[in-house]
């Protein structure tokens, strides 16, 4: 068989496979963020401790099926992109995603594998799975993805395969936003909880298919972020653009209806983003893709505002009163509570869902005066608690500064992923008065960057943050450049947009796996476009091409 020939077969066997991978990262991007299914399961905790901390019976409703379809997509991908390696003679593109990702990748399993909680670290905590392996299968689809090639019809399947989790989102948290909830209609309740002894008292509610309103607050903004930046710059069929309108739109409503402030305050940062790249990059559709959308916003928080005061006050109260994080009117810490399945509460959404038991009664007893003598034990193991507020930021502040702490004990391949609630100090008395309630456990850092550098070690982080510095620095300066195509500025723009929402929504949030398995995926797209234009835009010595 002739050199050319074989070099024939070979490029048909790479597009085969790519057509297959981009296939099932597709459904991956459409399902991850709305799979949803209570599992029970036996957790066996590495401390002796009681409660959602200890060895027993635990359950999880938003993140075990995630996890596993993770695991899944990632096995088959990587099987298909081992046999183009193999059977299409492909070889990894090199660029300058690759150090950066090699190291994090061997930092984060090294940090598995050394942590002293290691099978904990590995698997992620019960209620989350956030663990090493799970960041391993982020890497992996990044990089596969990264070396897939992309037809403009996949991206844009890729992008509107998040239509379906917006809809399945916004049609959940705006009915219970207007007190109507699917957890309570029978077939919707069915496709979450399983026919088995035990389920008729599976009760609780729905805010949304993320578990926690803050990660619906930051999903719908990357979401609107992209959606609105397709709406500048997609040049085709105005039907199109309608649709690109509406999904930005109704990603805007599920951002106040999840009444946290971390999707607004990122959205504003978006809005100087698009502005900016609107006036070097001329849109397709001028400035009508801009100001549409963002007068549909004005008209939505007009309507949603009155109905419940918590959208106010976490949107532009809280830059009119400077009021931080705070986030008064959400919803409860978890969107579905289930009777039976205990799962560790973090502090997540301000005053008013934390319970109303003992440390908040202590906390107005201290508030009255204490007797005299010395304080007066309120709490179940004998000690005194502050009064009962919330601190800086929802407590995010208070769990920040610890959280440097106890970076700073093991800097080098940290604690292990996902292990934060082990060795927070859950006794702290200081909780009362930073998260209103000292019964609450702490089990995330609730920044995304602090977990990894927690979890993984500070090296693991300042790779990552390279790898997230090269990539911003590179389509930065080939946008600024215009020196693409418009069809590929119209697949690059609204792609950055989302990544950028997703590193600024992480300031304030954690990783959450319908979120940040889709982002890497999304991620992996861009740097592969990059790629299919790196003659153009990759740096020539001298300044000229």
């Amino acid at each position: 068989m002739s050199r050319a020939l074989l070099r024939s077969v070979h490029l048909e066997t790479q597009q085969k496979v790519d057509r297959w991978v981009a296939g099932i990262l597709i459904v991956f991007v459409a399902l991850a963020p709305i799979i949803m299914r209570v599992k029970a399961f036996l957790f066996i905790s590495p401390v002796l401790y009681p409660g959602a901390m200890g060895t027993g019976g635990k359950g999880d409703v938003f993140n075990y099926y995630k996890y596993v379809f993770l695991l899944v997509v990632t096995v088959v991908v990587a099987a298909f992109f081992l046999y183009k390696m193999t059977k299409g003679r492909y070889e990894i593109r090199p660029g300058y995603i690759n150090p950066p990702l090699a190291v994090a990748f061997v930092l984060f399993l090294a940090s598995g594998l050394a942590a002293p909680y290691m099978f904990l670290a590995l698997g992620g905590d019960p209620s989350r799975f956030e663990g090493t392996l799970t960041y391993l299968c982020y890497f992996a689809l990044f990089l596969i993805a990264a070396n897939t090639e992309y037809t403009d019809r996949r991206v844009e399947l890729l992008m509107y395969g998040l239509a379906v989790p917006v809809v399945v989102n916004v049609l959940i948290s705006l009915m219970y936003f207007y007190g109507h909830d699917m957890f309570q209609i029978p077939w919707f309740r069915a496709l979450i909880v399983p026919p088995g002894p035990g389920s008729e008292h599976t009760t609780g509610y729905l805010v949304t298919s993320l578990a926690n309103p803050n990660y619906l607050s930051g999903f719908a903004a990357v979401t609107t972020a992209l959606f609105w930046a397709r709406a500048m710059w997609d040049g085709g069929r105005w039907s199109r653009w309608v649709v690109d309108v509406v999904l930005a739109v109704i990603s805007f409503a599920a951002v106040l209806a999840s009444t946290s402030t971390s999707g607004f305050a990122t959205l504003v940062g978006i809005l100087v983003v698009l502005a900016v790249a609107g006036l070097r990059l001329r849109p397709r559709r001028g400035w009508l893709g801009f100001a549409v959308p963002l007068v549909a916003f004005v008209g939505v928080f007009a309507v949603m505002s009155p109905h419940n005061p918590a959208v106010w006050e976490n949107t532009i109260g809280t830059f009119v009163n400077l009021g931080g994080l705070e986030q008064r009117g959400a919803p409860g810490a978890s969107g579905l509570l289930e009777a039976g399945y205990p799962r560790a509460v973090a502090a997540e959404q301000g005053a008013s869902p934390m319970k109303a038991g003992s440390a908040q009664a202590a906390g107005g007893e201290a508030a009255a005066g204490q007797p005299a003598g010395g304080p007066k034990p309120n709490a179940p193991d004998g000690i005194y608690l502050p009064p009962a507020e919330t601190g800086a930021g929802s407590g995010r502040l208070y769990i920040w500064k610890w959280a440097v702490s106890m970076i700073a004990d093991s800097p080098w391949l940290g604690h292990g992923m996902d292990t934060f609630m082990f060795y927070f100090p859950q006794d702290d008395p200081a909780k009362n008065s930073n998260l209103h309630d000292y019964n609450i456990i702490v089990d995330k850092p609730h920044n995304m960057y602090l977990a990894w550098a927690f979890g993984a070690g500070v090296p693991a982080l300042v790779a990552l943050l390279a790898l997230f510095a090269l990539h911003a620095w590179r389509m930065v300066a080939t946008l600024w450049r215009r020196i693409l195509p418009g069809q590929a500025v119209r697949l690059l723009v609204p792609l950055f947009a989302a990544w950028v929402a997703w590193l600024v929504q992480g300031l304030v949030n954690d990783s959450v796996i319908g979120l940040s398995g889709v982002v890497w995926v999304l991620f992996g797209a861009a740097v592969s476009i990059l790629f299919r234009y790196r003659p153009r835009t990759e740096p020539v010595k001298g300044g000229k091409r």
